[in-house]
């Protein structure tokens, strides 16, 4: 044992991790309690002295404080856990980032008003979607869980949740159907998107894609992440090859388009059907049902809220535009939807993150810099983007389309900010301050409109765009503010202003690009040129190093159990992840509900 101390003593003086007394003497207490023919018994494997050798050491934590790593067995259940979050991520990234390939499809086949057309349309499916869900997407993520009840209440709350959802999706669908025809002029504000055939398809779309959506929810709950992309990868296969045939060989437009959706709805039916099937126990229980509805049906105002800051502008745009600004405003959005992938992608992981470090004394002293740290990786991803998303349009969109090109940027910043809210709201969840949530959001959609309404009757979809990004930057500012009051010094507020900072630089320097009009190539050069400089902005003021930065991406969180709270909230914050998620293709695993 004292060799042990001896060690880890040398090993700490060396800089290479940090020790506490606590943490020696609870070594030492595990190793007197073993019998004396396990302490006796050595690895004789190198395999198995590193694993003891890990077992015994503390996770490098950016050199602040130690953080205990879990036992080797346990450390499987952790790379388990963050395997299968990759898992879901491939799932829900490719379809989206395929959906960007097959831009130049789209754009040479639809023309502009088509185009916005299908976006409007596949817009209106998932919010009725949301709606006849209520927000039992996360209820059946939270209490479908193995370690949530009994396997039989699990089973019974499923008939319960499915056969309500189904019931109320299917008289919402025909009040939609009976009044459809005589007011749908006044949902979209124009007549250029009639009920029969456009609408008509849409409402379709969302009703048939709710066992989907439930599915998939059972998938998560379960921890199936293989299943769950497996059919969510074959959705997307049967819409893009059907979408393909009527759209390039029938030349039928948006039309094909939506029939391309419809058509995946159909397809993965009755493969949900039985999955759903196969999980339940048919027997009706108004407690359990009651229990899903009361946690659901609060976060469908925080859905619409997201929902609205996300399509709004779309909305307005046809209401005081043209359905062709809706197309180019949505294929912008489109392509600068790879820069939310990404940092929601980071962010999966950091809720859990800091949960974990928040629990403790030690792991709050970690907290301002690592938020610093993870702001600035997601600044980092942002500024590259931002500059390279308006030559990535021009390439794969035809020339009709090129109009959209100076949208691309300030779309990219809108997504910036809500990655930015989403690092500094995690102490709002994890405070259980979740009622401030629909208030962050929806004080947000009430400035877009406003801002919106200001802006597109003089400048279209530019001051669209403009508007949501200043309504992202005002969800982050809020919940900035909020946070900075639950759990102060969370923040390194020089930092952060240092990031967007340099963020609003790289977002003028694209802008001013643009408008410069390079060839393409040189263009390209001049922003390969930028962007070490903009980085060196960041050392500059020591904001990150690069190590850092590597370090935060490979980090782990520790393998605590979690109360039911604690993943009701990581629940939300997921949902609310996806809902910013949004694309043309009619196929977005959790965006409808």
């Amino acid at each position: 044992m004292c060799r042990t101390a001896a060690r880890l003593v040398e090993i700490a003086a060396a800089g290479r991790v940090q020790i506490t007394a606590t943490g020696l003497v609870k070594t030492a207490a595990a190793r007197l309690a073993k019998p004396t023919t396990a302490r006796l018994a050595k690895p004789t494997s190198t395999a198995a002295r590193l694993a003891e050798g890990q077992r015994k050491a503390c996770v490098i934590s950016f050199g602040v404080s130690p953080c205990t790593l879990p036992p080797v067995g346990m450390r499987k259940e952790v790379n388990r856990v963050f395997k299968d979050s990759t898992i879901y991520g491939v799932g829900a990234m490719i379809p989206r980032a395929v959906a960007v390939v097959l831009t130049p499809i789209y754009t040479t086949y639809l023309t502009r008003s088509q185009y916005g057309v299908m976006s409007f349309v596949i817009m209106l499916a998932s919010m009725l979607g949301t709606l006849m869900f209520l927000g039992q997407t996360g209820s059946l993520i939270l209490f479908y869980r193995p370690s949530s009840e009994d396997a039989e209440h699990r089973r019974e709350l499923l008939f319960n949740v499915f056969w309500f959802t189904m019931l109320f999706g299917g008289v919402l669908l025909g009040i939609c159907y009976a009044l459809g025809p005589r007011y749908a002029h006044l949902v979209t504000g124009s007549n250029a998107i009639p009920f029969y055939p456009y609408l008509s398809i849409g409402l379709l779309i969302a009703y048939l894609g709710l066992p989907q959506a439930m599915q998939q929810s059972i998938n998560r709950a379960q921890g199936q992440p293989k299943l769950y992309t497996g059919l969510a990868l074959a959705a997307f296969a049967v819409n893009t090859l059907v979408t393909i045939y009527f759209v390039v060989v029938l030349r039928q437009g948006a039309y094909g388009s939506l029939k391309g959706n419809l058509a995946a709805a159909l397809v993965m039916l009755p493969i949900a059907l039985v999955i759903i099937v196969r999980r339940w126990t048919p027997r009706f229980s108004a407690r359990l049902l009651w229990r899903s509805l009361r946690y659901g049906l609060p976060l469908v105002p925080h859905y619409f809220a997201g929902w609205a800051l996300t399509y709004i502008d779309r909305w307005l745009l046809l209401r005081l535009s043209t359905a062709a600004q809706v197309g180019l405003y949505s294929l912008a959005y489109n392509v600068s939807m790879i820069l939310n992938l990404f940092c929601v992608s980071i962010n999966t992981a950091w809720a859990p993150i800091y949960y974990d470090l928040a629990d403790t004394a030690e792991g709050r002293a970690q907290l301002p810099r690592l938020t610093t740290v993870y702001s600035a990786v997601v600044t980092a991803i942002a500024i590259a983007y931002t500059l390279v998303a308006p030559d990535l349009l021009l390439l794969l969109a035809n020339r009709r389309f090129h109009a959209a090109v100076s949208v691309v940027p300030v779309v990219a910043g809108g997504y910036y900010f809500f990655a930015l809210y989403m690092v500094v709201s995690t102490p709002i969840f994890h405070r259980k301050k979740t009622m401030w949530a629909p208030i962050i959001s929806g004080s947000a959609a009430l400035l877009n409109v406003g801002v919106n309404l200001a802006l597109i009757p003089r400048y279209g979809m530019f001051g669209a765009a403009w508007a949501t990004l200043v309504a992202y930057f005002f969800m982050f500012l809020l919940a900035r503010l909020l946070a900075a009051r639950l759990s102060p010094g969370t923040y390194e507020t020089r930092s952060l202003i240092v990031l967007i900072a340099t963020y609003c630089i790289a977002l003028a320097a694209s802008i001013g690009l643009i408008e410069v009009g390079l060839p393409i190539v040189i263009d390209l050069l001049v922003k390969a040129a930028l962007v070490p400089v903009l980085f060196a902005l960041l050392l500059l003021f020591r904001v990150a190093t690069p190590a850092e930065m590597r370090a935060a991406l490979h980090r782990r969180p520790r393998r605590r159990p979690m109360s039911e709270s604690d993943e009701a909230e990581i629940a939300a914050r997921q949902i609310e992840e996806v809902a910013s998620m949004t694309d043309d293709t009619g196929f977005a695993p959790d965006n409808r509900p």
